[in-house]
């Protein structure tokens, strides 16, 4: 336990806000999730599909931009974010209209078969889910970087006056 009877995680009164933690915990989040986001990103790019190049430079704009507090390049990746998200419920939309439209099993000479649909539908739904809450992150901090400021926010960056301020060290 800190010193002064403080548990661990906890705010202490007076030095630094709710907001201000949260802050910087989902400054944290997000600097994680956009590594994921690149490598997978890239991943996707290996493999084909050029389109998550735009999602790479996002990536890396919210990397940098929950780095150094900016909050031009974290509403750059929140935007992109939703965008994605928008374009995977297309995406979604026009499988499920190919699938069961007109000619049936996206074209009657090539038949998918139900199994397929079903893991498709599965895994976008899944990827959907996922990628709103990156989106509901990415956004709050956003959110928190607006309110408190971004030279605030820069301040608190300080670690050894994070530490004073905030008992999250043991």
């Amino acid at each position: 336990m800190p010193p002064g009877g403080v548990r661990e995680g906890q705010v202490v009164i007076g030095t630094i806000t709710e907001e201000e933690k949260h802050c910087l915990d989902l400054r944290f989040s997000t600097r994680i999730i956009a590594c994921v986001d690149i490598v997978l990103s890239i991943l996707n790019v290996i493999w084909g599909s050029y389109w998550t190049l735009i999602m790479v430079g996002a990536a890396i704009c919210g990397l940098i931009g929950a780095q150094i507090f900016n909050g031009c390049l974290v509403v750059t990746y929140a935007a992109v974010s939703w965008a994605w998200v928008l374009a995977t419920i297309l995406n979604i939309i026009i499988i499920t209209v190919l699938y069961f439209g007109r000619y049936g099993r996206v074209y009657s000479h090539h038949s998918w078969s139900v199994g397929l649909y079903i893991a498709f539908m599965i895994y976008f739904i899944f990827y959907l889910c996922v990628r709103i809450w990156i989106s509901l992150i990415v956004t709050k901090l956003y959110s928190l970087l607006m309110k408190i400021g971004e030279q605030k926010a820069k301040e608190l960056d300080d670690h050894n006056s994070y530490v004073a301020k905030c008992a999250c060290a043991p």
